[in-house]
């Protein structure tokens, strides 16, 4: 498959970044101050020609102004000389923001869902690797050098499989297609992947519901699929707490879309009780993100579920733009609270800063107001929401539903 082989070639072309002379016209080419050996923001064509000249591949980081976990490595990154020291050995660092700009098309080209996404690419824009997710340097380190150490394009390691088949590739390619959105491709390879080495079952069996849960959203899987993966992995000896949890959380969001909510309440239930004891810190985070669900849809106990979400956000919940709105969030979802909760999504509103934070919180507000019958408010708050984030295509859509919706009230 070739589909990613010269991606960043073609992005280079196609967001307009390369003048007739070769320069970068998003940056100004080599006349960018703002870049060094190893990183640069001026533009893939800068990056590339930076990767090329040092003989090492780039690094994409893909993120957002209020990702905390982007924040954090921002953070490691300008603080840490050794830190920002061993990325420029491996890679040259490409940073954009998947909500501004050139990012956004990048974004959308790697079918980038989660933030950070890094993407290593050689100086020819072929794909090499790809993950998401940063917590601390020595793991981030540990996992570039891994992804260096191994410089395979994604058509090549495709080709060795075939030859030669490893958990190793199958596992990898498995990743591969699925953040490419190939998600029957990435389940036969999960699975694969544990017929290579039956004794990682447990791994691989999460692995495939991901892949089978977000098949879901392209009707590439259904419900009956879905369940079928998570009870599969319920049954694996050897599942993970945390597992046990995304996949209650993932068979929510999957029966939700299909029409039938009750269909992800078992999953909820199992994964709630049998991680009572839990130790695990991955777990306990996500098991305290669960228990409002848990009390409100299991125990049937309202005002615990919301004792119990207001708990899990935190002290100063109610002074922060974040967790005001996701509190109202959660109301909203759940249909319930819905009067305290636009009273603190308004609240929110005006703690969030500009741009994409307020405008999230407005969205969160208009559909509150929307829920409640007030769909020319709904109106009124989303054109609101554009005006912060102007480049935002969900807020365009969230305008002509609400506009669709004041259309058939009138």
């Amino acid at each position: 498959m070739k589909k990613n082989l010269t991606l960043l070639s073609m992005l280079v072309g196609a967001l307009g970044l390369v003048t007739a002379g070769g320069g970068s016209a998003l940056a100004g080419g080599a006349s960018c101050s703002a870049q060094t050996a190893s990183e640069t923001t001026c533009g893939l064509t800068t990056a590339m020609q930076q990767a090329q000249a040092s003989h090492l591949p780039v690094l994409i980081k893909v993120g957002t102004e209020w990702c905390s976990a982007c924040q954090k490595f921002e953070k490691d990154k300008v603080s840490n000389a050794d830190f920002r020291a061993a990325i420029g050995k491996n890679a040259v660092l490409h940073t954009v923001d998947a909500e501004k700009g050139t990012g956004i098309e990048i974004a959308k080209a790697y079918h980038i869902e989660s933030y950070p996404t890094y993407v290593l690419a050689n100086s020819d824009g072929e794909v090499l690797d790809r993950w998401t997710g940063y917590s601390e340097t020595d793991e981030f380190l540990k996992t570039l050098a891994t992804a260096c150490d191994n410089p395979v394009t994604v058509e090549e390691r495709a080709a060795r499989f075939r030859n030669h088949p490893t958990e190793a590739d199958a596992a990898k390619l498995a990743e591969l297609r699925l953040a490419d959105g190939l998600y029957g491709e990435a389940n036969a390879l999960f699975q694969r992947a544990a017929e290579l080495n039956p004794k990682a079952e447990a791994s691989y069996a999460y692995a495939s519901f991901q892949a089978v849960a977000k098949g879901t959203h392209s009707n590439v899987f259904d419900l009956a699929d879905a369940r079928h993966a998570a009870d599969r992995v319920l049954a694996t000896k050897g599942t993970q707490d945390a597992d046990l949890l995304r996949v209650a959380y993932m068979m929510r969001k999957v029966a939700g879309k299909a029409g039938d909510d009750a269909a992800g309440l078992p999953y909820l239930k199992a994964a709630v009780e049998r991680t009572a004891n839990t130790k695990d810190s991955a777990a306990l985070e996500m098991r305290a993100m669960a228990l409002p669900d848990y009390a409100l849809n299991i125990q049937k106990d309202l005002n615990r579920a919301l004792e119990l979400k207001k708990a899990s956000l935190g002290e100063d919940w109610m002074e922060t733009a974040k967790g005001l709105n996701n509190f109202a969030w959660w109301c909203f979802e759940n249909r319930v609270n819905l009067d305290e909760a636009e009273q603190l999504a308004r609240k929110g509103v005006e703690l969030a800063k500009a741009g994409v934070e307020k405008a999230n919180v407005l969205d969160t507000l208009a559909e509150l107001c929307n829920l409640q019958g007030n769909c020319g408010d709904s109106v009124h708050l989303i054109e609101m929401a554009i005006a912060e984030a102007p480049d935002n295509d969900y807020f365009r859509n969230q305008l002509t539903r609400f506009q669709e919706l004041v259309a058939m009230q009138n």
